[in-house]
């Protein structure tokens, strides 16, 4: 199962790539939700009381992308939180607490791409009530609670890298 999967991730992430470049528009707030959502169904932990999965969720940006949402980031962060929670509950998978969504600006990044990683923060008992928005995260990403292998990049396989496809 794990070959295929792999193989998909990678044909995945080929024909974003390929797309982004060819039309290279910009980033859509849609893809960052799709994203979060993919996160959640594919690094959830095994809990006592179910399926736990994140409640910190970083994007890396282009500085572009990120410009273009200055006018509504907190906005895009609370709407980004409340998706995470709606599909958290819909789907009956927990959270250790409130969810956070931050954005950080790296030039490394494309226009129309982004990283995403994710991390389960420990901040309240059980479920968190209402999704919580920070402002964009000033510093480098944090490498905690990450799958990063020796000579590895990115902490996130090829399968959560988004890109533009209009």
């Amino acid at each position: 199962m794990n070959i295929l999967r792999t193989f998909e991730n990678n044909l995945e992430g080929a024909i974003d790539g390929l797309f982004a470049r060819m039309f290279r528009s910009g980033l859509q707030p849609i893809e960052l939700a799709k994203a979060i959502q993919r996160y959640q169904a594919n690094y959830q932990q095994a809990g006592p009381n179910g399926a736990i999965v994140s409640n910190v969720f970083r994007f890396t940006l282009s500085p572009e992308d990120l410009d273009r949402f200055s006018s509504f980031t907190r906005s895009l962060q609370r709407e980004l939180a409340d998706v995470a929670r709606a599909t958290a509950d819909e789907r009956g998978w927990r959270t250790m607490g409130p969810i956070r969504i931050e954005f950080e600006r790296s030039d490394d990044i494309k226009p129309g791409t982004f990283e995403l990683r994710g991390k389960t923060e420990n901040t309240a008992k059980g479920k968190a009530s209402r999704p919580e928005a920070v402002a964009p995260a000033p510093t480098p990403a944090r490498r905690d609670n990450t799958r990063i292998r020796p000579g590895q990049r990115s902490a996130v396989p090829l399968k959560d890298r988004g890109t533009a496809l209009e």
